[in-house]
């Protein structure tokens, strides 16, 4: 059977999985929790950890805003996802663990 392409919509694109991926370790580089992202954003937490976990499709205005939230510039974050995305091959993130609830997935 012949691999049939993503949808160009899917959150599960290797495009998408990166893209969430580079979001989560800018924020994770920025020091911030999903929490304070969210409130410094004026949205739920939930909507980082749908987008972290590739739950949620990305919208580039909400790319542009976490970019600033982070502290990083935007126009270099897509040049880094558009080098990174040409190379091909890309793995999900690993959950992280939760000291209070512990690992859901690894």
């Amino acid at each position: 059977m012949a691999d049939r392409p993503s949808s160009p919509r899917s959150p599960h694109r290797a495009e998408s999985i990166l893209l969430a991926r580079m979001l989560l370790d800018a924020r994770l580089a920025a020091g911030l929790t999903q929490l304070e992202a969210s409130a410094a954003l004026g949205v739920a937490q939930t909507l980082i950890s749908k987008i972290e976990v590739g739950e949620r499709k990305i919208e580039m205005v909400v790319v542009r805003d976490l970019c600033r939230v982070y502290g990083i510039d935007f126009l270099e974050f897509i040049r880094d996802y558009d080098a990174a995305a040409k190379k091909g091959r890309v793995t999900p993130p690993k959950r992280l663990v939760r000291k209070d609830k512990g690992s859901r997935r690894t």
